[in-house]
């Protein structure tokens, strides 16, 4: 079993963010991904252009999920679109199926039609 260190604040190296890293077995230190510009997930635009065209609001986006079995409340969609979360493959391939669209057009906005 492998376990999982976060090291304070104060301990991270200059080129690491505050909760931003992990530090595994062997004093090695992973830094939570981000894109080039820092954000913590892809999708954020384009969750925010869908909903904007079908209408719904956070809080039903979030209702529409719970209905589909998938634990996402208003909280979680307003992180996930304010970059302040990292999206699982499960939370990308419930809004894919709410949304009827790609996972690439989540990602990266390209193919928007159908499932992947």
């Amino acid at each position: 079993m492998h376990r999982i260190f976060f090291m304070p604040s104060d301990d991270l190296p200059s080129n690491v963010s505050e909760g931003g890293a992990t530090l595994i077995p062997g004093g090695t230190i992973m830094p939570k991904p981000r894109t080039k510009t820092g954000e913590k997930n892809l999708i954020s635009r384009q969750l925010i252009e869908l909903r904007r065209q079908h209408n719904y609001s956070q809080r039903y986006l979030s209702y529409l999920l719970q209905l589909a079995g998938y634990d996402m409340d208003k909280n979680v969609i307003t992180r996930i679109e304010t970059n302040q979360r990292y999206v699982t493959d499960l939370e990308l391939q419930a809004l894919s199926q709410i949304f009827h669209v790609s996972y690439d057009y989540l990602i990266d906005g390209k193919d928007r039609e159908g499932h992947t």
